[in-house]
């Protein structure tokens, strides 16, 4: 990644429409409701903010092409639709998919799914920002947050003092509880030296209005349940920090 350059604001704001507006839905085995439907920015793992140049091992955008190359299994069929869901029209879509006829064991193989999920935390607001919640049998693969704050008075990174507390299956206390936000994508000072971008974790998208675009690919060391997860995120050392956050 590299923070020397910056897109033109009328480029940016063409990216920013295409990246957060167009959606991704994919249907397995005859489902009528898709298990995953989220921006395509989100989806490939560049955030919302801009077409930033973001190279992890299984999503980014290398040669001016995004990718995603997480395994998606089905057992019957599968459908993957694009959506506008902008005011603005959009002239072309390339895209190439990806498939084997390789046979998997349902006890040991699950459907990709996503939890997206978009809001903003006022300092009043003492509650953490939920990035996922659901039940059943399942694992943490890859989490990408686009998280930005209000203004630089208020300190334009102090959000990142948010530890992460995941619960699960039932559990009254967390499971996993962090020392911050930006130590979950192997950051840290709030990520000093600016944007990075490693195999597995990383920070892109990162610009002078403080937009942050954060993920990590849980690949040797996902997080795993069995009943029921609750995964959070403070916003700020005690929930006390505006935060904006974009995430799945």
């Amino acid at each position: 990644c590299s923070s020397d350059l910056q897109t033109p604001r009328m480029i940016q704001q063409k990216n920013h429409q295409i990246l957060d507006s167009l959606y991704i839905s994919v249907y397995y085995d005859d489902a009528t409701s898709p298990s995953l439907y989220a921006p395509v920015g989100l989806f490939f793992g560049a955030g919302t903010n801009d077409a930033a140049y973001m190279d992890a091992l299984l999503m980014g955008n290398h040669l001016k092409t995004y990718f995603n190359y997480m395994t998606m299994p089905y057992w019957k069929n599968i459908r993957i639709e694009l959506e506008n869901t902008s005011s603005g029209t959009i002239d072309s879509i390339f895209n190439t998919i990806l498939y084997t006829n390789t046979e998997l064991d349902k006890n040991t193989h699950g459907y990709l799914k996503a939890d997206v999920r978009k809001e903003i935390k006022l300092p009043s607001d003492r509650t953490d920002f939920t990035f996922l919640e659901a039940s059943g049998k399942g694992k943490i693969t890859a989490l990408v947050i686009h998280g930005i704050q209000d203004t630089v008075i208020r300190g334009p990174n102090s959000y990142l003092e948010g530890d992460e507390r995941i619960y699960i299956d039932d559990a009254q206390t967390p499971f996993i509880y962090g020392t911050g936000t930006e130590d979950i994508f192997n950051g840290g000072f709030y990520f000093v030296l600016d944007e990075f971008c490693l195999p597995l974790g990383g920070m892109s998208n990162s610009d002078k209005n403080q937009n942050r675009n954060m993920y990590r690919i849980y690949l040797n060391d996902a997080i795993y349940f069995r009943k029921n997860i609750t995964a959070n995120l403070e916003h700020g050392p005690i929930n006390d920090k505006f935060g904006k956050y974009h995430s799945i």
